[in-house]
């Protein structure tokens, strides 16, 4: 399993809604190797956002899917250097934790997401990932230090 961190990447300083974001991220995964094909990532992830919100906090998403078209099992967070529009609400979008899983994932790439979700459910660690500076983002995503799990 892989966790990146994108900090205010430099292309994507004019994203600023939430369709565009999820193909600029679709884009991104497919060049790192987490999927197969991005035009179908894209479309995933706006189904799966009609589907249901995945607002986790005001500044923070966690757009998520589980699809054949996922090679590896991921999670990518990005932090926007703008908000991002298009999510329910006054939410003010700058943090998106997007969560890849193959159609069938190997078992102990599952075991680092449920810890991860299981931090999350702690008040400090969502404050860390939703406002908070690099070091914090990292504190909550590679616990061990682990650049990679």
């Amino acid at each position: 399993m892989k966790c990146l961190i994108e900090w205010e990447p430099s292309d994507v300083l004019s994203i600023c809604d939430k369709p565009l974001l999820f193909a600029w991220f679709a884009d991104f995964a497919w060049q790192k190797g987490l999927v197969a094909e991005r035009k179908n990532v894209a479309a995933l992830l706006v189904s799966r956002e009609y589907a249901g919100e995945t607002l986790l906090a005001p500044t923070l998403a966690n757009p998520h899917i589980q699809s054949d078209s996922v090679v590896e099992t991921a999670m990518v967070f990005l932090k926007l250097k703008r908000v991002c529009t298009g999510w329910q609400g006054p939410a003010a979008v700058d943090r998106v934790l997007f969560t890849l899983i193959p159609g069938d994932p190997v078992a102990s790439d599952i075991e680092p997401l449920k810890d991860l979700y299981h931090r999350l459910a702690c008040d400090e660690a969502m404050r860390k990932i939703a406002t908070g500076p690099l070091s914090d983002v990292e504190d909550v995503l590679r616990p061990d230090g682990d650049s990679g799990w």
